[in-house]
């Protein structure tokens, strides 16, 4: 299945935080670290993530993300928009 970075949010690097999210509805950064990051680069419409095959604390962080409504399941030819990425 594909995973989608919701719309609201844009990938976003500072100089000395380059793992971050700028949220355009509250108008402020999240930042990660480089392994959650990693993952939310992952959800961007075009790559297959199965998280059956994650680790259970893979698995709990990806499951974070879809609670907290950072990602979405990808509708077919959905990708990110320009200015996401």
């Amino acid at each position: 299945m594909r995973y989608i970075l919701d719309e609201r949010y844009r990938f976003r690097g500072w100089k000395g935080a380059s793992t971050g999210l700028y949220d355009t509805w509250k108008k402020n950064a999240l930042f990660f670290d480089k392994e959650k990051y990693i993952m939310l680069l992952e959800c961007d419409g075009a790559h297959e993530v199965n998280p059956k095959e994650f680790s259970k604390k893979r698995r709990e962080i990806f499951d974070e993300f879809l609670e907290d409504k950072l990602i979405h399941p990808a509708e077919f030819g959905q990708y990110l928009q320009p200015e996401q990425e």
